[in-house]
């Protein structure tokens, strides 16, 4: 007896939740952010290992387990701010591996001076990446542009709703009199005014 391909994927275990994809990605890139002063190609073993491991977790998705449920998200939740952490950190880290045991400082004898060293550069580097945090916008112009533009088009055509605050006053005819491309109607602005 052949079975079908929905009864084939129905046989498969589920797939629970991403929380071990997140983390494996995450792991690594802590290591990478962590570490990288020490050990500068662990940026291209992390490469080559993310893009292994999502080759397996793509194969693991479509053969090993049912087609996992889609769930809207606006984002990808804690892990932005785990991910946030790992940068700050990771300033830290590495200004304390160049300072302290990198060598480059060695003509520096007093403890205290490679302290306010040490202190100076994690300042300026946490407030570099502050500032073009800041400076560099979370969602593109392009992509806001463009949910406002979809956003528009649901209204306009499911709910047919103009979004368009001079379209809704056009179809309702609600301009004033003293606009020369209004269609007459019994409210002036001198009305509105008193």
């Amino acid at each position: 007896m052949d079975i079908s391909s929905i009864e084939n994927q129905a046989s498969l275990a589920s797939y629970e939740a991403p929380l071990d994809d997140y983390m494996e990605i995450v792991i690594s890139y802590g290591y990478v952010i962590l570490f990288s002063s020490a050990f500068p190609l662990v940026a291209l073993i992390a490469f080559c290992c993310n893009s292994f491991e999502l080759r397996i977790d793509a194969w693991k998705l479509c053969n090993l387990t049912r087609r996992p449920h889609p769930d809207v998200a606006g984002s990808i939740g804690m892990w932005g701010s785990i991910m946030r952490f790992i940068c700050y950190a990771g300033a830290i880290t590495n200004t304390a591996i160049i300072v302290f045991t990198a060598g480059i400082f060695d003509m520096v004898e007093d403890t205290t001076t490679k302290w306010l060293i040490f202190l100076l550069i994690e300042h300026i580097l946490l407030l570099l990446k502050g500032v073009i945090s800041y400076i560099i916008a979370d969602i593109p112009e392009t992509v806001e542009l463009g949910l406002k533009w979809g956003k528009r088009i649901v209204s306009e055509r499911v709910f047919n709703k103009p979004m368009d605050q001079e379209e809704r006053r056009r179809i309702r005819n609600l301009y004033l009199l003293d606009n020369p491309t209004a269609i007459p109607c019994s409210v002036s602005s001198k009305d509105i005014a008193t």
